[in-house]
């Protein structure tokens, strides 16, 4: 990797490693209030009469309804160019092996796996994996790249998936977003479901 890469994989990693907090404001409220005369706790000043009227005040009250988070990761957001893709391999053969944990409200919802979900465009399925095994392998052959790596390009292929081999076979999951809106996924996802 080039310098600037190892910088924003350096600053990956740290993120990976302690959930920080995210403060979010999730509602705000603004309400301007209008007074005349001079405001509450200022001077007055004799020459306000000399001046004709008093000047009036605009009051700007705002409520904010926010919630913190601990959350890890962040987002990578390099300018093109930059080896953003190159950056993302890197960080995910350095914590390879590593089992993020669920937070304690949402275990029940979801599966233990090493695997690591990496939605792309269709037409750029293909060029990730290239990109592993150009940055982790030789370049030729699949089996070169330490990572395990699963390419799901067809509705037929994420049918046949299961969470078994989600959880045993796989280090990354390449897979279409364009597939995640298909009818066939969603019909998919109302089978498993129940």
């Amino acid at each position: 990797l080039r310098q600037e890469q190892l910088r924003s994989l350096r600053w990956m990693q740290w993120c990976e490693e302690e959930p920080r907090p995210f403060d979010l404001i999730t509602q705000e409220l603004r309400a301007e209030l209008h007074g005349g005369g001079v405001a509450a706790g200022t001077a007055s000043c004799s020459s306000f009469a000399t001046l004709g009227p008093q000047p009036t005040f605009t009051w700007q009250c705002s409520l904010r309804c926010r919630e913190v988070y601990d959350i890890q990761g962040g987002i990578l957001g390099d300018a093109v160019g930059y080896g953003k893709t190159a950056t993302t391999i890197g960080l995910l053969d350095s914590r390879r092996g590593i089992r993020p944990s669920a937070p304690q409200e949402d275990e029940p919802y979801f599966f233990e796996s090493v695997a690591t979900l990496i939605l792309v465009p269709s037409n750029l399925l293909e060029q990730w994996v290239g990109e592993f095994r150009k940055f982790l392998g030789d370049g030729r052959e699949a089996g070169s790249c330490p990572l395990r790596i699963v390419a799901i390009k067809t509705a037929t292929q994420l049918k046949a998936m299961t969470v078994q081999r989600l959880r045993s076979e796989y280090d990354v999951v390449l897979c279409s977003y364009r597939l995640l809106f298909s009818p066939v996924y969603k019909r998919r996802l109302l089978e498993l479901s129940g």
